[in-house]
């Protein structure tokens, strides 16, 4: 990250003098918004993304709460109506893995129903044990 490749020291910090979208004392980080060996910039702009930044190894962008995905271009398990990623609300003991479907639909276990699998099925008693 240092131009030539040689630490050309700036004497006002005595720090090496870095290349464009590198950083640190020996040049050898991304500044932030950059990843990869050659510090290129991060392809971090939906909806899903919170502030542009990403991994600085692999790219893979921060994501909001809500949001999954290398571009966080997804709902993560639990939300649902991209670009909006809303938190299904199903009941956590009532639910199968996956949450809800595309419109909050909670995907409910054999032996729960209900609009978010939080009352028992016809035949099953105890709630929620």
């Amino acid at each position: 990250g240092t131009e030539g490749n040689a630490c050309r020291r700036d004497p006002r910090v005595g720090m090496c003098v870095c290349k464009p979208n590198f950083q640190g004392t020996q040049c050898d980080q991304c500044a932030p918004g950059h990843y990869g060996p050659s510090c290129q910039p991060c392809q971090c702009s939906g909806p899903g993304q919170y502030d542009g930044t990403c991994d600085s190894e692999t790219g893979q962008c921060l994501c909001r709460t809500g949001f999954e995905g290398h571009m966080c271009d997804q709902c993560a398990p639990g939300y649902f109506n991209y670009p909006l990623c809303q938190l299904c609300g199903c009941s956590v003991v009532g639910t199968l893995p996956g949450g809800c479907d595309s419109v909050g639909r909670c995907f409910c276990r054999p032996e729960f129903a209900g609009p978010r699998c939080e009352q028992c099925s016809p035949g099953h008693h105890s709630y929620p044990h």
